[in-house]
């Protein structure tokens, strides 16, 4: 069964670059998320997905539109700086306190965070991403993405990123509109396009 097996799978931090046009697995947990997000009656107009198989200085965070059946949007997304990840290669945990990036399916929430009452706050739906409401993870923008999204990779930064969806400030404007705009839940998707997680 479907859910079964894409929940467990795990990432590879094998160095590909995919595009949207050429990426398989995007259109692969396109198809998986809408199941998901019928299944258990969250929003299936949208998803959201960053595909941390993709260096971070290329775009890898999608809007996917399921009534036009594509991408309409995507931007630059950086990973959390935590236990050894590099700005090259991202290191993934659920531990709390390691300042990194996790993988797999959350709800993207209308709560704020603590201190950025723009951002929404993300509550985990996997094992491998439980603990990201009480880690404080969301989607959020910072101007540090906007300003290095020029270099072949984003240098980390601990304080723009602490293991958030941290993203353009165009993409996290575009992201909080439809969130607020949506009446169901909207599904968020992080993993790795040479493994699916």
């Amino acid at each position: 069964m479907a859910v079964a097996i894409f929940t467990f799978m795990q990432c590879r931090n094998d160095a590909t670059e995919p595009t949207v046009e050429d990426n398989a697995s995007l259109q692969e947990h396109a198809e998986l998320a809408y199941e998901y997000a019928r299944v258990h009656d969250m929003n299936t107009r949208y998803a959201f997905f960053t595909d941390y198989g993709i260096i971070s200085g290329k775009p890898r965070f999608y809007i996917w539109d399921y009534e036009k059946g594509r991408v309409i949007y995507k931007t630059h997304a950086m990973h959390g700086p935590g236990m050894g990840s590099t700005a090259e290669k991202p290191v993934f945990s659920n531990k709390i306190g390691s300042n990194c990036s996790s993988l797999g399916k959350f709800e993207v929430t209308r709560e704020p965070g603590a201190t950025m009452t723009r951002a929404m706050r993300l509550k985990g739906l996997d094992r491998c991403n439980s603990n990201a409401y009480c880690r404080g993870l969301m989607i959020h923008g910072a101007y540090w993405v906007n300003n290095n999204k020029w270099r072949a990779s984003i240098p980390l930064n601990d304080v723009a990123c602490q293991g958030c969806v941290t993203l353009t400030t165009d993409g996290s404007a575009r992201v909080r509109n439809i969130v607020m705009s949506e009446d169901k839940p909207i599904l968020l998707w992080n993993f790795c396009s040479n493994g699916l997680a």
